[in-house]
């Protein structure tokens, strides 16, 4: 897989950020962006819900026409609001910089007012020039390079056209998988309304295993390279995923922390109490083992997209140090 070679400009503007790093510069922006005059209402909690709503629109619909908002109504339902050069400039031409060196349109950039989003997502539908989402969360709680690795992650999904491919392999593996195994069935049952059900199911099933099996942890892997093979961000992908980890263990370490002050407390609350709060823990525990089952289960076969953090720091850890020895060997 070709990958793309950063060019002079580029590593400037690289080494100016890298330098900023320290200071959060694109906290510091999103800081200046809610609290500005035009946007402040916005971002404002105690403000009238339907006015914010009002105000985020007209923002999103003079710089996006209506068929670029009906290509982008997933993004547009998760509460969000444009950024431009002149709310968040730093950011945009962090983004700009980088789809100009990937040789690729700069696709339209959407922050959400939602708090609770740890993540980015992104997006491109047919010749559109794509979309990316960032979570609030994400921005707030990740150091810059960490930050910039995941929008270089993101880019990498647009490059390479993970959406658009996404669908037309979905595409074939419906109708595909629908024709043959309705011309199968009906040839050997010789009832047609059996065969058209029953090939419809075949048909769903098949899609889901091109989806899961076919691109598998393809496409991730794909994004992750970008990053760090052609836009140097590995260290900080590296970190991020290290975040994720860490993220995780806190976790645990909060629940041993809320079962020892459960345990600590006993002779103090009343048996109806420390019955009631017994029975909570054990529901959220059980919530929560539950759901570290399904991690282990997403990130450990081949039926969903996405790796390990552990994986993946790996991959970007022997690819750095691949290279650091080709360096000190040249």
């Amino acid at each position: 897989m070709k990958m793309t070679q950063l060019p002079f400009y580029t590593l400037i503007f690289m080494a100016f950020v890298q330098a900023e790093t320290a200071k959060n510069i694109y906290i510091e922006e999103l800081t200046a962006f809610k609290t500005s005059p035009d946007y402040q209402l916005i971002f404002n909690e105690d403000a009238n819900p339907i006015l914010q709503a009002i105000e985020r629109d007209i923002e999103n619909c003079q710089h996006l026409s209506w068929l670029q908002r009906l290509i982008r109504s997933t993004f547009l339902s998760q509460d969000v609001i444009v950024v431009t050069p002149k709310t968040m400039p730093k950011l945009y031409s962090y983004i700009e910089i980088l789809c100009k060196t990937s040789e690729i349109k700069t696709p339209t950039v959407f922050l959400t007012r939602e708090k609770g989003l740890f993540n980015a997502a992104a997006q491109k539908l047919l010749m559109s020039t794509g979309a990316i989402i960032i979570g609030q969360k994400l921005l707030l709680e990740t150091s810059d390079k960490e930050f910039e690795s995941i929008i270089a992650h993101e880019i990498g999904h647009i490059k390479y056209n993970h959406v658009n491919k996404t669908i037309a392999i979905n595409f074939l593996a419906f109708f595909g998988s629908w024709a043959g195994s309705y011309y199968l069935l009906n040839k050997q049952i010789n009832n047609q309304q059996v065969a058209i059900v029953s090939s419809q199911y075949l048909a769903i099933f098949a899609s889901l295993i091109a989806t899961s099996i076919i691109i598998n942890k393809r496409f991730e892997k794909e994004a992750d390279e970008f990053a760090y093979k052609g836009m140097n961000k590995g260290e900080g992908l590296a970190e991020f995923f290290k975040h994720l980890q860490v993220k995780e263990e806190t976790e645990e370490t909060d629940f041993n922390h809320t079962s020892d002050k459960l345990k600590a407390s006993r002779s103090e609350l009343s048996l109806y109490s420390y019955a009631g709060l017994s029975t909570s823990y054990f529901l959220a525990k059980l919530a929560h083992k539950i759901d570290k089952a399904y991690r282990w289960f997403y990130h450990n076969t081949p039926f969903c997209v996405h790796a390990s953090p552990e994986e993946r720091i790996k991959a970007v850890r022997e690819y750095l140090d691949s290279h650091t020895i080709v360096a000190q060997t040249a």
